[in-house]
C-alpha cells in the first residue's frame, strides 16, 4: 500500500470518529452504517498488514463470546431466528478495524479527542431533545429513535466525555462535566428510567475515581460535589412530575413502606420471571432466541402487548434464556472486554483516559442493559464497538506511537 493511501485512511478515520460519536444519537442509523463500512475497510487493511490490533485482548474476548453463542446452536436450533444473536453482534468484528484506522490519524489519538467528540455528541442529543420537547410537548422525547435508546446512547456519550478531565491541568477542563449533565438531561427528556439509573451507576463509578485522582484540585472537587448534590436534590423534588425521575419517588416510597414499587412494570416482571424459568429448564445451552419470547407469550396470554416485543428488555435475561450458562459466559466476556485495556502504575493523561473510559464503558452497558437490550440493538452495539476500538487504539498509542507499516 502506498504512503498516500494512509492519508486516505486517516481521512476515513476522521469520518468514522465524527459520524460514530457526534451523530450517534441524532442520526444513529446513518452513523452506524458509516462506522461499519469504515471499520470493515480498516479490518481488511489490518489483516493485510498483520497489524497488532488484531491481537488486542478485548477483541479476542468478543470473539470468544461469539464462539460461546455458536456452541449453543446445535442444541437449540429450530430455525433461522436462532441465528439472530450472532448476526446482531457481528459489528464486534470491526473493532480492530476501527482501532487500525484511528492509529493512522494521530490527531484522533490525542487524549482530548475522544472526550471532546463524546461531549459534542451528548450536547447535540440533549439540544435536539430539548427542541423536540419544546416544540411538541411530547412526554417521551425520541429524536427519531426509540426513547429508551435515545436516552441510553446520550448517557454513554455524556459520561465518556468525563475522560476529558484527565487531560492537562487547565481549569477549563471542568467543562467536560457538561457531558454527564447533557446525558442526564436527555435521559430525563426521554421519559426512560433505565438510562437515568444507568447514568447514576456511571456517576457512582466515575466520580470517585476522578475525585481520588484529583483530590488536590479543590476547584474540581467542589464543582463535582455541588453538581452531585444539586442533581440529587432535583431528582428527589421533581420525581413526581416527570416519568424518568419518578424512579426516585418510587424508590423512596418503597424504602419507606418496606415494600416494592407501587407501580411495578408487569410486562418486565413477566419477561424476567420467564427468563429465569427458561434458564432453569435448560441451564447449559438455553432455549434459543427463536423460542424465548414465544414461551413468554404462551405463559401470559393476559398481556397482549407482548406480541409487539422482540426481546426481554434486559441483556442478562436475554442471554440467560437464549444461551443458558454459555449465554451468560458470552455476556460476561462482552461486558468485561473493555476492562482488558486496564493497566496500572502509569500516570500519563492517555493512560487515565483509557482507564476511566474502560471502567465507564463496562459499567454503563452493564447497568443500561439491566432494563433494556443494549447488545444486539444496532446503534448501541456499533457504539460499543467504536468506543472499544477507540480505547484499544489509545492503549496501543501509549506504548509506542503508531506509524504506518511500509
Amino acid at each position: 500500500m502506498e504512503r498516500q493511501d494512509y492519508g486516505i485512511l486517516a481521512l476515513l478515520a476522521g469520518v468514522l470518529a465524527v459520524s460514530g460519536l457526534v451523530f450517534a444519537d441524532i442520526a444513529p442509523h446513518v452513523a452506524d452504517y458509516i462506522v461499519l463500512i469504515a471499520g470493515a475497510a480498516g479490518l481488511v487493511a489490518a489483516i493485510v498488514h498483520r497489524d497488532a490490533t488484531l491481537a488486542a485482548r478485548p477483541w479476542w474476548m468478543l470473539l470468544l463470546a461469539l464462539a460461546c453463542l455458536a456452541l449453543t446452536l446445535p442444541f437449540v436450533y429450530r430455525g433461522s431466528t436462532d441465528l439472530v444473536p450472532i448476526l446482531a453482534l457481528a459489528p464486534f468484528l470491526v473493532v480492530p478495524g476501527v482501532a487500525f484506522l484511528l492509529a493512522q490519524n494521530q490527531s484522533l489519538l490525542r487524549p482530548f479527542a475522544l472526550p471532546l467528540l463524546c461531549l459534542f455528541g451528548a450536547i447535540a442529543a440533549a439540544l435536539l431533545g430539548l427542541s423536540e420537547y419544546l416544540a411538541t410537548g411530547i412526554a417521551r422525547v425520541e429524536v427519531g429513535n426509540n426513547p429508551i435508546h435515545y436516552g441510553g446512547i446520550a448517557i454513554v456519550l455524556g459520561f465518556m466525555a468525563l475522560t476529558g478531565i484527565c487531560v492537562g491541568r487547565s481549569p477549563w477542563r471542568v467543562l467536560f462535566l457538561l457531558g454527564p449533565m447533557a446525558g442526564m438531561l436527555a435521559a430525563i427528556l426521554s421519559g426512560s428510567r433505565g438510562p437515568l439509573l444507568g447514568g447514576v451507576a456511571m456517576a457512582v463509578v466515575g466520580m470517585p475515581i476522578l475525585l481520588f485522582w484529583y483530590r488536590r484540585d479543590l476547584a474540581l472537587v467542589l464543582t463535582v460535589v455541588v453538581l452531585a448534590v444539586g442533581a440529587l436534590a432535583f431528582g428527589l423534588t421533581s420525581g413526581s412530575s416527570m416519568r424518568a425521575l419518578s424512579v426516585f419517588g418510587e424508590m423512596t416510597q418503597a424504602l419507606g413502606a418496606g415494600g416494592a414499587s407501587p407501580t411495578p412494570d408487569v410486562y418486565r416482571t413477566a419477561m424476567y420471571q420467564s427468563a429465569l424459568q427458561q434458564f432453569l429448564a435448560s441451564p447449559i445451552f438455553g432455549q434459543g432466541f427463536g423460542q424465548i419470547m414465544a414461551t413468554v407469550r404462551a405463559a401470559h396470554p393476559d398481556l397482549p402487548e407482548l406480541v409487539t416485543l422482540e426481546h426481554m428488555h434486559s441483556d442478562i435475561a436475554d442471554f440467560a434464556a437464549l444461551g443458558g450458562l454459555l449465554g451468560l459466559l458470552a455476556y460476561g466476556l462482552i461486558i468485561a472486554a473493555p476492562l482488558a485495556n486496564l493497566r496500572f502504575g502509569k500516570a500519563k493523561p492517555t493512560d487515565r483516559v483509557v482507564a476511566l473510559g474502560s471502567a465507564l464503558l463496562a459499567t454503563g452497558y452493564l447497568f443500561l442493559g439491566l432494563t433494556n437490550a443494549m447488545f444486539g440493538v444496532l446503534p448501541q452495539t456499533v457504539l460499543f464497538a467504536l468506543l472499544l476500538g477507540y480505547l484499544i487504539a489509545l492503549r496501543r498509542n501509549t506504548d509506542s506511537v503508531s506509524t504506518p507499516p511500509r
